[in-house]
């Protein structure tokens, strides 16, 4: 039988030891882990998709049924994440146009966490007998600039009485960019979107 001097034996029940503590502390981190961090997000296809557009860069294909991240998103024969609707709106109907990125798209959102949907309904709730459409014009990726050129395009074909222009920070600086100081000032000037 093999012996070990004690001084051996000692620093191999130290290493054992050692080790058992630190599988111990790994579960026990990795326990904890499970209760902290989130899952990792599951993206199920297929992703939005979008169709090339000469003035916007992109947009939205219409008519299609597909996810963002893992909830379903459907787009209306206008490529908007809206419920289908008449070009021309209803008498006594109020309109609201969103344009906006990603965020104003809703990625990862169902459709009813979207801010547009839960604006229209606290819409309905307290005018009631009114009926309020709203058009989702978010699209992701989109920066000020495109909003600009989708809003004089579409204003006067929707109609919108109210438009709401959401943005983030890294949209303005692409909006500021000198390339594009002469279009936005045709666009604008072009743009009967005021008109209501």
């Amino acid at each position: 039988m093999l012996t070990m001097p004690p001084r051996v034996l000692r620093l191999v029940k130290n290493l054992l030891a050692l080790l058992a503590g630190v599988v111990l502390a790994l579960a026990l981190s990795e326990t904890v882990l499970l209760f902290v961090v989130p899952s990792p997000l599951h993206y199920r296809v297929p992703q939005p998709l979008h169709v090339p557009d000469d003035e916007l860069g992109w947009r939205l294909t219409p008519d299609q049924r597909s996810f963002t991240i893992d909830q379903p998103v459907t787009t209306n024969r206008h490529g908007f994440r809206s419920d289908e609707m008449e070009t021309a709106k209803s008498a006594g109907s109020l309109r609201i146009l969103c344009v906006g990125d990603s965020r104003t798209f809703g990625i990862g959102d169902a459709p009813h966490p979207v801010f547009a949907v839960r604006l229209q309904r606290y819409l309905k709730e307290l005018a009631p007998g009114r009926p309020v459409g709203f058009i989702n014009g978010g699209v992701q990726a989109q920066d000020t600039h495109q909003e600009v050129h989708l809003l004089a395009r579409e204003a006067s074909r929707l109609g919108p009485d109210v438009v709401i222009v959401a943005f983030c920070l890294n949209d303005v600086g692409e909006a500021l960019r000198t390339e594009y100081a002469d279009s936005w000032t045709g666009t604008i000037a072009g743009s009967d979107a005021g008109a209501g």
